[in-house]
């Protein structure tokens, strides 16, 4: 059996790197996101811009905490936002093909597992190989 400070790490780095990847995905495109968040949220025209320009640096940072260990609550709490919300907005509506463009091939499955991920990550902390473990161990 192996270290169980190990388990941790692998989902805290694959999560990361999941969130920082969506992110930049969107980044490049943020005023088609900004149309596709306005159609499917029915959020009023303020709020859907802010929220589809934001998402996306929430994402990278939450992910780039997340792949280093640092503040690893605060990174699982943002990434647990993006991904709640993410999950509110396409997920758990039927959304057209249009949208998979950020989403790929996306199912209910896959996205609450995510979901699942991060909160996971805020209750078992960061695990091995983290600044928030180097940190902890002066």
């Amino acid at each position: 059996m192996g270290d169980p400070a190990f388990a941790p790490f692998i989902l805290r780095v694959s999560l990361g790197l999941y969130l920082v990847l969506a992110g930049r995905l969107k980044i490049d495109t943020v005023q088609e996101f900004v149309k596709v968040v306005k159609d499917v949220s029915g959020f009023p025209d303020h709020l859907a811009i802010v929220y589809a320009t934001s998402l996306p640096y929430i994402q990278i940072f939450a992910g780039a905490l997340l792949i280093l260990g640092l503040w690893t609550t605060l990174g699982a709490l943002l990434s647990s936002y993006a991904l709640i919300t993410t999950f509110l907005i396409f997920a758990a509506p039927t959304f057209k093909a249009d949208y998979q463009k950020w989403y790929g091939d996306m199912t209910l499955l896959k996205e609450l597992v995510v979901v699942v991920a991060s909160l996971s990550i805020l209750y078992s902390g960061s695990g091995a190989f983290s600044f928030d473990r180097l940190r902890k161990s002066d």
